[in-house]
């Protein structure tokens, strides 16, 4: 996996004019042995081509090292498929295991935040501060680049529970 962090993208920028290419992460199967799939964040012009975006498949994999040339490349071509993509790997299983949900609701890229609501007992929950401090943000700020905060529409305040120091 180290060897992919060090590819120079660079000219992949040059050459299909991207504002934005980042390797974002592997999945490894169930043992943690074999990258499966790999997903990169990409930006291109929303009217581009099927045709195009398999030429970027294919310049992405001229890139990779040899034993990766069997892995999927998954592209995400706006913020929002990149968001809920990780969100449905690795965020949302936690809360459906809970009997709640989290909706993607917004996102403003040049600042850096996504915004969420808690949806089900999720909304209600009182770890909910936490889930988005320490799972929600923390995940999507470790596997996208581009986000520095998370924000739910329905956070719950935090109890008061009358201690004053």
């Amino acid at each position: 996996m180290e060897s992919l962090r060090k590819i120079d993208f660079s000219i992949l920028h040059e050459k299909h004019g991207l504002t934005a290419l980042y390797f974002i992460t592997p999945l490894f199967d169930g043992q943690g042995l074999c990258i499966n799939e790999l997903i990169f964040g990409l930006r291109i012009a929303p009217n581009t081509t099927l045709f195009v975006e398999q030429k970027l498949k294919e310049d992405i994999a001229t890139l990779l090292p040899s034993e990766y040339m069997h892995v999927e490349i998954t592209l995400f071509l706006n913020a929002g498929s990149e968001v809920d993509s990780i969100m449905d790997w690795s965020i949302r299983p936690y809360a459906h295991g809970h009997g709640g949900d989290i909706a993607l609701d917004s996102i403003r890229e040049e600042e850096g935040v996504v915004v969420v609501t808690l949806v089900g007992s999720c909304g209600t929950c009182p770890s909910a501060l936490g889930t988005m401090r320490y799972g929600v943000e923390s995940l999507l700020k470790g596997y996208l680049p581009w986000v520095k905060r998370a924000e739910a529409t329905n956070l719950p305040e935090e109890p008061d529970f009358d201690i004053h120091w």
